[in-house]
């Protein structure tokens, strides 16, 4: 296993606990009593859950992105190729 894949399991994990996190203050947020204080918890725990997701999806849709170039190195000739 290289260090990519550990750089990128690291990642996903934490980004799964700061989703999780994220998700446990957002339920938390509901038994505060002072308005101004739901809003600021409401936003932070929106911004946390966003920002986790982002990253997690976007490792993923690279693991994609990546697989689907190596399987053009298999196959040189384009069937589109104008100089064919």
């Amino acid at each position: 296993m290289n260090f990519y894949k550990i750089k990128k399991a690291l990642a996903i994990t934490f980004a799964t606990l700061f989703l999780y996190f994220g998700v446990s203050t957002m339920i938390n947020t509901y038994n505060v009593k002072n308005a101004f204080v739901f809003i600021i918890f409401f936003f932070s725990s929106s911004m946390m859950i966003l920002i986790s997701m982002a990253i997690i999806a976007s490792l993923i849709f690279r693991k994609f992105k990546k697989n689907e170039d190596h399987t053009h190195l298999d196959n040189p000739v384009q069937k589109n190729d104008p100089h064919l």
